[in-house]
């Protein structure tokens, strides 16, 4: 025991638990990789640009996914209009206002959303496909719409950038929001100067972390009434939509062989879609470091 602990022998538990974990990660690679191969195998022949520019048809040879391609990426730009300047302003709210505030009301009412929103950040998507059937759909009357839809997904992203919102808030230094505040500085100025600018890295990853689940989501859009046939692409908020979540789940559970392949090369539309947003966080945060160590130097 004491040659272990002094280090002068090596530790023949963690060497088990170093090699368990490297075999977790190569069957994880396996797995995805296979699925992958799976994808490109079945969904790469229908990959072409008449599948990509054309509408769906009755015949799956035919079929093409510029309908569900647009009414996702109109989506996600309305969720990320709606979603996004509400939830980094509740979690600005919630940090600086509410859980430093010398008001106990106020301090409760924060406490309460921070139970609140971490309760609806876990809650399965189909609930916030009820919610917007409910509310959106039947009560606002919009109707089976690209609005409502995007409603739907925005009252989704909400709780998830608010809670990376708030992550990256807590991450950032407060000696310069505390030395403008002495210098008599409101607290708002304070925060756009001190807080902010070092906040602003963490901010962007969540948005975009949020932004890239939504666009992945079927199950919300399935409930609102996304349209599994469409032979025009949606121009009004109020226009029907669809979907490539939607769209490759119609054609996966469908029979054809020639449905299955169409759904291959569905998702394999989808996956860059989600690649970006994730490709997005990691460069502007490497960069906002690299800027960051390079002032520092100066």
């Amino acid at each position: 025991m004491r040659r272990i602990m002094d280090g002068s022998s090596p530790n023949r538990l963690e060497k088990w638990f170093v090699l368990l974990c490297q075999g977790c990660l190569v069957l994880f690679l396996l797995i995805f990789l296979s699925f992958l191969l799976l994808l490109l195998i079945m969904g790469l022949p229908r990959l072409d640009w008449e599948f990509i520019f054309g509408f769906q048809s009755r015949f799956p040879d035919q079929s093409g996914a510029l309908s569900a391609l647009t009414g996702t990426c109109e989506l996600v730009l309305l969720v990320l209009l709606f979603a996004c300047p509400i939830g980094i302003a509740a979690a600005f709210f919630i940090q600086e206002y509410g859980e430093n505030s010398s008001s106990m009301a106020l301090r409760m009412i924060s406490r309460f959303f921070d139970l609140l929103l971490t309760s609806m950040e876990g809650l399965p998507s189909v609930v916030y496909g009820f919610l917007g059937l409910a509310l959106f759909v039947n009560i606002l009357s919009m109707g089976r719409s690209l609005l409502a839809a995007a409603l739907t997904l925005a009252s989704m992203a909400v709780p998830i950038i608010i809670s990376n919102s708030r992550n990256a808030l807590r991450s950032v230094s407060r000696e310069k929001q505390e030395t403008a505040l002495c210098l008599g500085a409101t607290k708002w100025q304070a925060f756009k100067a001190g807080v902010l600018p070092e906040a602003l890295p963490g901010l962007v990853t969540g948005t975009c972390l949020a932004m890239g689940r939504v666009a992945g989501e079927a199950a919300p859009l399935l409930m609102v009434g996304a349209f599994s046939y469409m032979t025009f692409v949606p121009d009004r908020l109020l226009s029907p939509f669809a979907a490539l979540p939607v769209d490759i789940y119609n054609w996966t559970v469908q029979a054809g062989g020639g449905e299955h392949a169409n759904g291959s090369a569905a998702i394999l539309l989808l996956i860059p879609i989600l690649v970006f947003f994730n490709a997005i966080s990691v460069i502007w945060r490497r960069h906002w470091e690299k800027q960051t160590a390079e002032d520092k130097a100066k």
